[in-house]
């Protein structure tokens, strides 16, 4: 039997051996990890998410598409202007109607707009198709031939007006951001009208039969020049919408303006209510001596 000396020995010899196997143990699996750590690549930074297109931005610098067909119920002034039988002159039959007037005797109606826009250009189209007809009852000046003489007579005539109204425009735009923006616009705006009036003389005379009727066709093309725009209203979806414009032409001059409220909602859409007028004014022998049409309009616009 080994001697008590010689087990202690052993034993500690054991001891130390365990130790130095724990702590070599314990650096390599310090190494192993920091190894592991090394290899293993380091968690991609967080980056933020594009912020998503905002439909209601035209200048995006992309091709934006917009149709806006709309209902416009205009108040129509004029005075009409015929070379009735027997008579040299031209003569003026005045009309007045409202939507109350002609919307029972409203034939058939189209109107329309349309808009292309990349950036600051834009082209603008604007249709509209009118067959109306309206009763209206005025005193008129009907003069002999060689205007020998004037008489009086109340005119009670049944005016029918099938009218086409187009207008196209380019424009810049001079300025824009979070408040809105404004365009230059120029172009041209024409009129193609067809008039009648079917007559009933509250007294006869030599002059004109006690009924009768006449139709002339009209043609007028004027170059516009004008700004149109929106002002935003603070963050919110509302703005307002406005127009303005001057024109000329052979014998004549135009304007047009209108001005309201817009709301836009968030995937591109419009809905606007506006006050719009257009008038004409004839310097020479034209269809027209004035001739107005104001009311309100309502529009949608989408993109396509």
């Amino acid at each position: 039997m080994r001697s008590m000396p010689q087990r202690g020995a052993l034993a500690r010899l054991f001891f130390v051996s365990a130790v130095a196997l724990a702590s070599t143990g314990f650096a390599t699996a310090q190494a192993d990890e920091q190894t592991v750590a090394q290899a293993s690549p380091s968690p991609a930074p967080m980056t933020a998410s594009p912020a998503p297109e905002n439909p209601n931005n035209p200048f995006d610098g992309k091709v934006h598409t917009t149709l806006v067909p709309y209902v416009w119920l205009p108040n129509i002034n004029g005075t009409l202007r015929f070379t009735l039988p027997n008579s040299d002159p031209i003569k003026y039959v005045d009309i007045k109607a409202g939507p109350n007037d002609y919307l029972s005797n409203l034939h058939f109606a189209t109107q329309l707009i349309a808009e292309v826009r990349k950036g600051e250009w834009s082209a603008y189209g604007d249709l509209m198709y009118l067959n109306i007809s309206s009763s209206t009852g005025s005193v008129v000046d009907v003069s002999g031939r060689n205007g020998q003489f004037v008489v009086p007579i109340t005119l009670n005539a049944t005016a029918q007006i099938t009218s086409t109204l187009w207008e196209l425009e380019g424009s810049r735009t001079l300025t824009h951001g979070t408040a809105g923006f404004l365009d230059v616009n120029a172009g041209a705006r024409g009129i193609y009208a067809t008039n009648r009036a079917n007559w009933n003389l509250s007294l006869a005379n030599d002059l004109l039969s006690a009924s009768g009727s006449v139709s002339q066709n009209a043609t007028i093309v004027d170059a516009i020049l004008g700004l149109h725009g929106r002002l935003n209203l603070g963050s919110s979806r509302w703005s307002v919408p406005y127009y303005f414009d001057y024109g000329w032409g052979d014998n004549n001059t135009t304007a047009q303006q209108w001005l309201g409220v817009g709301y836009s909602a968030k995937h591109g859409q419009t809905l606007n209510l506006v006050y719009r007028n257009i008038a004409y004014y004839m310097s020479g022998n034209g269809p027209f001596q004035t001739f107005r049409m104001g009311g309100p309009a309502i529009g949608y616009g989408f993109r396509i």
